[in-house]
This record gives structure tokens, sequence and C-alpha cells, in this order.
């Protein structure tokens, strides 16, 4: 296991950070230092955040998403709300041109484009008949992941047919006990299916399982470049998908809710705001 050490530099500037963050209460967001870190502020308690591959940020607030494409360098913000579909309780941007907008009590998808506009008619999982999903990710244009909790499957919806292309086992039967998913993420080489009693279920892009990755306890987490990016015990975790390495990094003074790592930018959220850091990892 290894303990990546920040330089002297960032090890300043996180402290400093954590020293004012409890100030930043003025604007949609305080800059700290200008090239290198941002606040954004959180009205709602259970606000949560996503980012995409090119470094856009998006927040969720009940019904509402806002976009930040550049948080540190610009101002530049768009938004998206649909009051009628209730709250949205996922957001997928693993796409950035083709973002996937959950609504669990309405048993709803919506896709927006890169600009927040509607890309298509709202998608109602009942039309592949499919009541009670839970779940849901993107890992091309035209197909949806979602776990359905009714029949205890993964299921790859085929938008533009109209139909379930491929499923998985029964999620129980292949977890060996009685679980509880809560977190999905699908990218061109798999699917991720997060169940805290037990870790996370590794399956192809057809549906079939591959293995487990021992990582109990997680309500959320990222995939990337191979990597399972998460939080826990007080460090940035990354645990390598198919090698034995394992790399943490200590970030002092903040107690995040989740944090997600980009080629640009670290992101962490804590309880009442986002703050977005130029990436430590690199250089």
């Amino acid at each position: 296991m290894k303990c990546y050490p920040l330089k002297l530099m960032w090890l300043s500037r996180l402290f400093f950070l954590a020293l004012v963050f409890s100030s930043a209460h003025c604007g949609y967001a305080q800059t700290i230092y200008p090239d290198t870190v941002k606040i954004f502020k959180l009205r709602d308690a259970n606000a949560f955040m996503s980012t995409d591959h090119l470094g856009g940020l998006y927040i969720v607030q009940r019904n509402e998403v806002t976009k930040y494409p550049n948080p540190i360098h610009s101002k530049k913000r768009m938004r998206f709300s649909d009051p009628q579909n209730g709250e949205i309780a996922h957001i997928d941007a693993f796409n950035p041109l083709a973002i996937l907008l959950l609504y669990k009590p309405f048993n709803l998808i919506q896709i927006v484009d890169n600009q927040l506009n509607r890309s298509t008619a709202n998608i109602s999982p009942e039309q592949f008949n499919i009541m009670d999903v839970q779940l849901a990710a993107t890992s091309d244009e035209n197909t949806v992941w979602i776990f359905d909790q009714s029949s205890d499957r993964l299921q790859r919806l085929d938008i533009s047919q109209r139909r379930v292309a491929f499923q998985s086992q029964i999620i129980t039967k292949l977890a060996g006990k009685e679980v509880e998913p809560n977190y999905l993420v699908a990218n061109m080489n798999g699917v991720y299916l997060n169940c805290p009693e037990i870790g996370i279920l590794v399956f192809d892009f057809f549906g079939n399982y591959k293995k487990l990755i021992p990582i109990p306890g997680l309500k959320r987490f990222q995939v990337k470049h191979q990597n399972i990016v998460y939080w826990q015990d007080g460090m940035l975790q990354l645990q390598s998908i198919d090698l034995p390495k394992h790399t943490q990094l200590r970030i002092p003074g903040i107690e995040p809710r989740h944090v997600r790592l980009e080629d640009k930018y670290l992101f962490i959220q804590t309880k009442d705001a986002v703050v977005v850091i130029v990436n430590p990892l690199e250089g």
C-alpha cells in the first residue's frame, strides 16, 4: 500500500483551505488561491455533485442541476430544472454530451446535452416493463444501464430500439447474501455495482459477472483510469481494478462526503460546499 505524499506547497494550501472553509459565505463561490482553489457553497443539505472527464462540475440541489464547465477559471454556468418530475436522485456525466438524470419517484430518466438542454424525450423504464429502477448509469450515447430492484438484476437498455439488450444474473445470488445496491457506474470497460455489504461487483459490457472488489461500506465512488477512487479512513483512496496496487492521499483538515478526481482537478464535497482544487497528483 502506497501513501502518496503531498508537496509542501499543497499541504499549506489545503491547511489554509480548511481554516477558511467555514467562512465562505458570500456568493456562489469564493476564490482562495485564484488559480488553484475555488469553493462553491451549497444551500441544500442533501445536495450532491458529479464531474465529467473534461473537468466540468455538476451540482444537484433538489430538482435543479447546475453545471460549471470550467470551475476554476470561469464563472460560466448553466442550469436545468424540471420540477414536475420531482427531485433528481442521481446524475451521470460519463458522456458529457448525453448527461443522465434519474428521477426515482416517477421511475423516469432524462437525458440532457452538454448545455443542459433536453436531448431526448423522457425515458420511462415502464416502456421496457421495468417498474422499480433504483440506480442508472450511461456508457455510450444510446444505452443506459439500470438496476431494477423488482427483478434484482442489472439491465442494459437500448434506447434507440426500445428493448432490453442484456441483463445480469440475479444480484443476490451473485453476492451470496441479501444486499442493497446503492451506486452504479458504467464505462466502456465495464459496469460497477456497489453493494455496501460486500463491495463492488464488476460486470462486462454484456452484463456478465467478472469479479468482486472487496471494499465494503462505500456510498459513492468513481472509476478513473482503471482505478476505483473513493474516500475512506480519512484519505483519498485509489484502488487498481486489475492490479494489486493501492494508493492513499492524505488531505488534512477536511471531512468529505464525496471526492472525485479528474485529470485537471480534485473535487471535494463536504456537508455545505464543494471544493475544487487543481489536481495535486499532477506534476
